[in-house]
């Protein structure tokens, strides 16, 4: 039996939302949207069975019993019976010895919140003007540049000047932003939706309280979840306490300072306009995978190489390539012409001994514009190629002199 169905049984039987929350560990507001949901679809259910033109419509006791038949063919068991959860042992030897993903912040991040977990959930919370979207928008982008994509639900500023403003001021954001105030809309959006963190600012002009964030959070459980939270007149938090029980760090904005309080730092501090809290991530956080194919002696070698954008192994400019590399791609490249001439000509056996590919001083002049090294392999092969032609096509001349001296 699915857990609407269930819910809606144990109302039946007298339970209040709270108790139903409780005993289906899911939140009151849950409870509440799978028990209106199956209500309405018993009353499309009870409309069908109602017997047209007879004198005596369906009765509650029959409704009640095609209802139980509804159940009965989902689930073979007792229908009201507890489903048994497993506990977990572990020791705190074998705790001390796992190893759990973490996102590796640095600099600023670092000194404020440490090493999270891959997957986290965090409240930033503070005074209108404070920063806390400056914050948050700048978290948010830290996040983008360097660990996984980021949703940004705008439910305060939205698509504003004010917003604009706040990402001029970091250089600009490949941050996702959507414009959404409807809970019921942003939890239908987001599963469909590809990320690794979402930003809801605020929860509070969303709507959404502690108990339908956790059913967002149950909705997308391998995102994490970083909710912006108002703070009231007197300055202190707004919504459910609940909320800051349900996270895994805290931070509090005020006047620019940002206050951290959580599981992965010491309670912490920093300011958020002095400096640039990190440096844009100038390669990208995406792996590049380059198959290189040297085909020498009949052999094909293929290797694969993942370059890291964080270091450039390949040189994309003639600039960049040292005498050593340019004459192994010189002998490299014209050996990768010899094979092939090989196989138009037929020739049984060419002497081609490496010595034969010597770098000539003057063969490559740097030009005004650099060039890829696409194009010098290319460059370097067709240049090979017509020095063997020509070598062979001497060998060829030369035979045949010897023949024709021999039949005289």
């Amino acid at each position: 039996m699915n857990i609407k169905n269930k819910a809606y049984q144990l109302k039946q039987s007298g339970l209040s939302y709270g108790q139903i929350a409780k005993q289906l560990e899911i939140g009151r507001t849950t409870a509440y949207d799978y028990i209106k949901e199956v209500r309405m679809s018993i009353e499309g259910i009870q409309r069908n069975i109602e017997v047209p033109n007879s004198p005596e419509p369906a009765s509650e006791k029959r409704f009640k019993l095609n209802f139980a038949k509804v159940f009965a063919q989902e689930n073979n068991k007792d229908e009201f019976q507890p489903e048994k959860k497993k506990v977990k042992e572990f020791t705190g030897d074998e705790l001390i010895e796992k190893k759990f993903d973490s996102l590796e912040f640095e600099g600023k991040f670092l000194e404020l919140i440490g090493k999270p977990s891959k997957l986290f959930s965090a409240i930033i919370w503070g005074l209108p003007k404070g920063g806390k979207s400056n914050f948050s928008i700048r978290f948010a982008d830290y996040l983008q540049e360097y660990f996984g994509e980021v949703v940004y639900i705008a439910a305060e500023e939205g698509e504003s000047v004010t917003l604009q403003e706040k990402i001029k001021a970091i250089g600009g954001s490949k941050v996702t932003f959507a414009e959404n105030k409807d809970r019921q809309s942003i939890r239908e959006y987001l599963p469909e939706k590809h990320c690794d963190f979402v930003f809801i600012d605020s929860i509070n002009n969303a709507g959404i309280d502690n108990e339908f964030l956790e059913l967002l959070k149950q909705d997308n459980p391998t995102k994490s979840f970083i909710s912006i939270v108002q703070a009231t007149k007197g300055g202190n938090f707004k919504g459910d306490q609940a909320l800051t029980h349900n996270c895994d760090f805290i931070i509090k904005v005020i006047a620019g300072i940002a206050f951290h309080s959580g599981r992965f730092n010491t309670s912490t501090e920093i300011n958020i306009f002095d400096e640039p809290l990190y440096k844009k991530n100038p390669v990208g956080r995406k792996k590049k995978t380059i198959d290189k194919s040297i085909q020498t002696d009949g052999q094909i070698g293929t290797e694969e190489t993942q370059v890291s954008q964080q270091t450039n192994i390949i040189p994309e400019t003639i600039e960049q390539i040292s005498d050593e590399d340019l004459e192994t791609i010189n002998i490299l490249s014209s050996a990768f012409a010899a094979k092939e001439l090989n196989e138009i000509s037929k020739i049984e056996k060419v002497n081609t001994s490496a010595s034969k590919f010597k770098k000539n001083e003057n063969v490559l002049s740097i030009p005004a514009k650099p060039i890829s090294t696409k194009t010098i392999l290319w460059t370097l092969g067709i240049a090979g190629a017509v020095s063997l032609i020509d070598s062979l096509m001497r060998s060829s001349q030369k035979t045949d002199k010897q023949k024709n001296k021999k039949s005289i």
